[in-house]
């Protein structure tokens, strides 16, 4: 008895598959298209919008940065010559335990300069090149004189 009814369920299966295979197979499907879609226009690619304001907010920015820079690197920089100074003085120090302290000292002083010393160098250097970089742009927008 169950294999009549197993084979009753497979043949009514099959049926049932074969015409929704016949149903699926007469809907043509559209096309697939070989080229990407268009991409569309964003802030990104749009041209830079450039005019005074915007220009002197920049410099503002760039200035503040130069600034930051060149107070952080005065006193790393002489820090780390402090820190040169106390090694070379250890260094050259009759006492033993003299000598130690001072060349501790001279290392953790430059240590300090040098954490100092090279954040403000890199902002010096971006903050000036951000600033050349808005003159630049100054001297573009102004209609040349004759």
């Amino acid at each position: 008895m169950t294999r009549p009814r197993a084979a009753l369920l497979l043949v009514a299966w099959l049926a049932c598959s074969s015409t929704a295979m016949r149903s699926a197979a007469a809907e043509p499907k559209p096309p697939q298209l070989a080229l990407p879609p268009v991409p569309k226009a964003d802030d990104s690619q749009a041209p830079a919008r450039v005019d005074a304001a915007l220009l002197d907010r920049a410099y503002k920015k760039a200035q503040n940065t130069r600034n930051l820079g060149i107070g952080l690197a005065a006193p790393g920089v002489a820090l780390t010559v402090l820190g040169g100074v106390l090694i070379g003085f250890g260094s050259t120090s009759p006492n033993l335990f003299d000598q130690i302290d001072k060349i501790i000292a001279g290392v953790i002083t430059s240590g300090a300069g040098l954490v100092l010393g090279i954040p403000g160098v890199y902002f010096w250097s971006t903050g000036q090149d951000d600033m050349d970089s808005v003159v630049w742009r100054r001297r573009q927008l102004t209609p040349p004189t004759r």
